[in-house]
Formats: structure tokens, sequence, C-alpha cells
């Protein structure tokens, strides 16, 4: 009897815990998934928890699209395109919104004022420029990357997916959420963990491509990425909300890939 109960909660957690990752994908990834559950609850711990695994789906989807356009022989810089595409598919655009969100809440003149700018849907001069200054070097940096090699953009590729959803839990943990509800606070033991694990998941794919001195120099420049995003969000909002995280997530893949571009091998 005890083994038979023992098995029961064995399988409950799995079941949970299954529930939990398809809740979670589906929150980032926009492509509807008939297999997950409609009703359960995505606290931003919840989401914390399974953001590596998450970032290396949607990171090695896009590394599919990558070999097929490579089979198709597709010109490098429609192929580019194309991967920002399915980037912007695939989540739905939510973190592009946060990095215009937060340049437009630039020009407000109070914290207030500013939080009003960023949860207005409606999209000004700033946040046009920064959307289309992060596609711009993006698609340069990809379209650098494919000329260079297939496989040194798929791992550039998901390297970026991972080590960005994972940085931009940064603020998150660190700074106290303006949009306070229980569900939008970070407790996660796991989150200094979870910083780590994208580090040394992006350590893994670009070892083969990567000198050491190039690995410094790009944590160096995402430490300081950092450093200002968390000082800036503290100064200007008194705290953090979503479209920072998806402000950091942004900004991080445009440090690793330009940095691929400049120290890769």
């Amino acid at each position: 009897m005890q083994e038979q109960f023992k098995k029961y909660y064995i399988a409950q957690d799995w079941y949970r815990m299954k529930d939990q990752c398809m809740s979670t994908l589906t929150h980032w990834v926009r492509v509807p998934l008939p297999f997950a559950p409609n009703d359960y609850p995505a606290s931003l711990n919840m989401l914390a928890r399974f953001t590596l695994p998450v970032g290396a789906i949607i990171g090695g989807a896009l590394c599919i699209l990558v070999l097929i356009l490579s089979v198709l022989h597709v010109p490098v810089g429609i192929s580019a395109a194309l991967i920002l595409v399915g980037a912007a598919v695939l989540s739905g655009g939510k973190h592009e919104e946060g990095l215009a969100d937060c340049a437009d809440g630039i020009k407000g003149k109070t914290p207030e004022e500013r939080l009003e700018i960023m949860n207005d849907s409606r999209r000004g001069t700033f946040g046009v420029m920064a959307l289309g200054l992060s596609l711009l070097v993006r698609w340069q940096a990809l379209a650098t990357l494919l000329d260079e090699s297939v496989g040194l953009t798929m791992a550039a590729i998901f390297a970026a997916a991972v080590l960005s959803r994972a940085l931009a839990l940064a603020p998150f943990g660190l700074l106290p959420n303006v949009q306070a509800t229980e569900s939008d606070t970070l407790t996660s033991p796991y989150f200094y963990g979870i910083i780590i694990g994208g580090f040394c998941v992006a350590a893994l794919f670009l070892a083969p491509y990567f000198s050491i001195h190039g690995f410094v120099l790009m944590s160096a420049c995402l430490a300081a990425l950092l450093y200002g995003i968390i000082s800036l969000s503290q100064r200007l909002l008194g705290g953090v909300m979503n479209d920072v995280g998806g402000a950091t997530q942004q900004l991080v893949e445009i440090i690793v890939l330009v940095s691929v571009v400049a120290f890769g091998v």
C-alpha cells in the first residue's frame, strides 16, 4: 500500500511539473499548443523555474529553421530576415514590445508618467527607433554569421536564446516589481542558479568557436548592460516591470550575436 501511494505521488509530481512546463511554454511561445493546460496559473517564480528549458526549445526551433534555409540555399540576407520573423512569431513579439515601451518611457518626467507611457499600447518615436535599430543590428549580425558558417550561426542563436532569457530575470530578482502582485514577485531560490546555468549553456555551445578572452569580454559587456539596466530602472521607475525584462532580453541577445561576430573564430 505504501509503495502504491509513493508511485501515485511521484506520478502527481510528474504531471504537475509537466503542466507547469507547458504553461510556461505557452506564456513565452505564442504558437498555439493543443496539449498545454488552459487554466494553469503562470506566476513569475514558475516562469523562472522553466526559463532555461523554454529558451532551449525556442533556440532549437530557430536552429531547425536555419538548417532548412541552408538546405534550400536561401540567400543570407533573406535567411537572416526570416530568422528574425521566426523569433518574433514564436515569442509573439513580447520582447520587442518591451524594448519599444522602455524606449518610449524615457521621455517621461516622473516615474508615474513613465509607467503610464510604457503601459500605453500606442507606439512613440523613441520606441519605433529602438525597435528598428534592434532589428537592423540583429539582421546584420545574423547575415554575417550565416555568411561565415551555419554551425556558428546555430551555436550563436541557441546561446543567445537561452542566455538572454536567463539574464532577463536579473532585474526582477534584484529590484521590487512596480506592478506588484504576488504572482509578479520573484522569490525563486533558483534565481542565481538560472543565471549561472544560462552562462554555462552559452559557454558550452560557443566553446568550439569562441576564444576565452572573447567570452570574458562578452561577459563583461553583459555585466555592464545589466548594471546599467538595473540602475536606470531603479532611478527612473523605482523598480522593475515586465517591459524591462523584454528590453533586457533583446539587448542581451544583441550583445551575444555581435560578440560572436566580433570574437568568433
